[in-house]
This record gives structure tokens, sequence and C-alpha cells, in this order.
């Protein structure tokens, strides 16, 4: 068991800080956006963007899984990390595209790779609590960056900020270098190389009950990205929230999020993982509604307040769903399936910020586009319910 927490601290920490570095634009459009001279709503854009980034850097990961390692591409997502926040640093326009899609790339590189190494060395009958655990990587880098980023920001600059974080990230890449002698020990040297890029999404249309998950999974990603991409702005423009206390409210979301998400965990080891999934799915709804009608009257509060249940839902149901696929896939084939699954859910990822901002665009507010969560993910109960009754 020793060896399971060890991969657990490991992967939870490098994710948390890739999460980190993917959610500055989020955490800061509002200050950003005037040097850039563009409107705040462009961070739905940026993350559509990350999120192609993402899928692309999904498909490969379980190629350079096989062939280096989940170690290695763990150093490596921190490299484009630190990569993309350089990028931002700069202040410069036209760098929003590649930083976004190396972001992105980060993020998408990093369950194929933790779940492989987590599969491989967890009981199936621990997986649902280790993978909710090793998940609560994420509400920590958005947290991480709601609680700090501000702040820094207001201290030093938005763009010190990004310089310094990508230094951090390339150190915490240095620092694990003496972990991945044992961890990789069962990479394939050059024998992966003559896998197909598009192997992991074949594998997964091939397998229905993995394709089904995949499936319904996709409306509770793009609710989480729609959250975590805008809420902060949200708060900002619409009830004229100060950018310190919005970014304090994402960040409880998601400290919220941490607990949320190991204790579904534990209820998918009891009840099943699809009749949890669907139960999360009422929490999405009744969140998406409550948010579409935010006014200056919750003040911060019941802005709070709205926000811990979207942390407690939309951005808690991943472990459950990341410790289902590795369990419907075969031994050897958990980092392939990760990287197929991966790339369907964050196709919601895409449509969901865009879809947000585009609404926000030609409606002048907010809340069609939260009404548009609430009724993707009223879609996806009802179907998870289903998968629940067939198992």
């Amino acid at each position: 068991m020793a060896a399971v927490w060890r991969a657990l601290v490991a992967m939870l920490l490098i994710q948390a800080m890739v999460v980190l570095a993917a959610q500055q634009m989020a955490v800061l459009a509002p200050t950003v956006a005037p040097d850039l001279q563009v409107d705040p709503d462009f961070v739905g854009y940026f993350a559509a963007l990350a999120n192609a980034g993402a899928i692309l850097a999904a498909l490969a990961a379980s190629r350079a899984v096989r062939r280096y390692g989940a170690m290695r591409v763990s150093q490596f997502m921190l490299g484009l990390a630190a990569f993309g926040l350089g990028l931002l640093a700069t202040g410069a326009l036209p760098a929003l595209l590649p930083a976004a899609l190396a972001l992105g790339a980060g993020y998408g590189l990093a369950n194929p790779a933790s779940s492989h190494l987590l599969a491989k060395l967890t009981p199936e009958a621990m997986r649902g609590r280790v993978f909710s655990m090793k998940q609560t990587s994420v509400p920590l880098g958005v947290a991480g960056a709601g609680l700090t980023s501000p702040w820094l920001a207001s201290a030093y600059g938005w763009q010190a900020t990004m310089l310094g974080l990508a230094v951090v990230a390339l150190l915490m890449a240095l620092a694990f270098q003496p972990w991945r002698s044992d961890m990789d020990d069962d990479r394939h040297g050059r024998a992966a190389a003559k896998s197909s890029l598009i192997a992991p999404l074949l594998f997964v249309i091939r397998t229905p009950a993995i394709l089904r998950l995949c499936l319904l999974s996709m409306a509770y990603s793009a609710a989480q990205f729609c959250f975590t991409a805008g809420y902060v702005t949200v708060l900002v423009e619409s009830m004229a929230i100060d950018p310190l206390a919005a970014g304090r409210t994402l960040a409880f979301a998601l400290i919220a999020s941490m607990f949320a998400r190991v204790g579904w965990g534990w209820c998918a080891d009891k009840i099943g993982a699809a009749q949890t999934m669907a139960i999360i799915g009422g929490f999405i709804i009744a969140a998406a509604c409550a948010a579409a009608l935010l006014d200056p009257s919750f003040g911060i509060a019941g802005a709070t307040a709205i926000a811990i249940l979207f942390g407690a839902s939309a951005a808690s149901w991943n472990g459950v769903y990341l410790a289902t696929v590795a369990t419907a896939a075969p031994k050897d084939s958990v980092s392939l399936a990760t990287s197929g699954a991966m790339a369907l859910t964050l196709s919601g990822a895409i449509i969901g910020p865009a879809a947000f901002a585009l609404l926000a665009a030609t409606t002048g507010g907010y809340e069609a586009g939260f009404f548009f969560v609430a009724i993707l993910a009223a879609v996806s109960a009802v179907g998870f319910l289903t998968e629940s009754r067939r198992r």
C-alpha cells in the first residue's frame, strides 16, 4: 500500500499544479482583459481553446505513457504548463492561442497518466476512493488559483504572477525526477511508437459500456468548465463583486469539492457509480438554476452558497467517472481507455464554455447560459439512471 500512497501524492501534487496554471486566465480575466483590450467574456473562448488542446493531448497520452512512463509524461505536463504561463506573461494578444493550447495539453495528459499509474497499483475495491482522492487535485488547483492569484496580481502584477508560477512548475518537474525510475518501470520504449493516434477513440467506440459513460459525462464536463471558467466573471460583471472576493468565492467552492469528491468516491464504492453520477446530476441542476437567478440581492453569501453547491456537484464527479472507466477497461488498456474517454468527455468542455459565452453575448446576461447547463445535466442524469438499471 505504500506504493499506492506514494503514487497518489505525486499525481495529486503534479495535477494540482497543472490545473492551477490552466486556471490563471479564468480567475484573472477581469484584470487581464483591459490590458489586452478584450472583453472579459473572452475567457469562455480561451477555455474552449484550452480544452481543444486537452483533447489532442489526451489522444496522444496513451502512446506517450506506454513509451515514456506516467511520471515522465507528468513532468512533461509541468513543462507545458510553464510554457503556457510564460507565453501569457508576455502580455501579447497573439500569444493567447498557443498559450491556451499548451495549458490545455498539460491538463489533457494528466488523467491518462495518473489513471495508468494508480490502476496498476490500486486494488479494484479501493479505486473509487483512491481515484476520487487523486481528483481532489482539480479543486485544490482551482482553489489555489482563486485564493492566491488575485492577491499576487494586485501586489506584483498579473504578468509577474504568471511568470513566477511558470518557474514553480519547472522546479516541481525537477523535484520528482528521483521517483521516475520506480514509477516508470513498466514503460515499453519504442514498442509503443507504432500505435495510432486515434487508437484510444477506436477502443472506446468498440467498448459500448465505456462509450455510454463518455457520452453521458460530456454534459457534466460542460457544466464544470462553464462554472470554473466563468463564475468569477459573472460575479464581477453582474453583481459588482470585488475580484478578490469573487476569487475567494470560487476557492471556497473548490475546497468544498475536495471533500465532496472523496464522499462521492465512497458512495460509488457502496451503491454503484452510475447511481452516484445520477445523484450528482441532481445537484448540478439545482446549482445551475440557482445561478440563473443571481442578482445583487443575493449578496456575497448567496453567491458563495451557490458556488459551494456547484463545487460539490459539477466539480466533483470526475473521480467516480475515471475509476469506472479504469474498472471497465482491460488491465493492460487503462491508459488507452482513459485517453479515449477523456477526449470524448472534454468535447463537452469545449462546447459548454463556448456556448455559455455565446449566450451571454447574444442575450446580454448569464441566465440563459446557466439554464443551458441545467438542461444538459438533466438529460445526463436520466441517462445515468438508465445505465444503473442496465447494470
